[in-house]
């Protein structure tokens, strides 16, 4: 099976240790390659655990194939597609953080 660019947006909070966010959470666009969705959720919660954060929500899940851009989330997810063009298996966006 060949691998294809995955996309989604994340919501996630900060763990122990966690020097990213100061905030109690945040809402992340990504990107990976993966061969399947499953794949892709498993690569993406392995990626953040390793970061210190828990995800809590994944949403807008879609191939680089599905990606329509409309505005200016969608031509975030293009510059992340073209970090994994130049060779990088994960990358995300600007996380767009809030307090409860």
């Amino acid at each position: 099976m060949n691998k294809k660019i995955w996309l989604a947006l994340v919501e996630v909070i900060p763990l122990e240790g966690n020097e990213f966010i100061t905030s109690d959470g945040a809402y992340v666009n990504v990107a990976c390659l993966a061969e399947s969705k499953s794949q892709f959720k498993s690569e993406l919660h392995s990626n953040f655990e390793r970061n210190k954060f828990k995800v809590l929500d994944i949403d807008d899940i879609e191939t680089e194939k599905s990606l329509i851009v409309t505005n200016a989330e969608n031509a975030e997810r293009l510059r992340l597609i073209d970090e994994i063009n130049e060779g990088y298996e994960f990358a995300w966006g600007t996380f767009y953080t809030f307090d409860r």
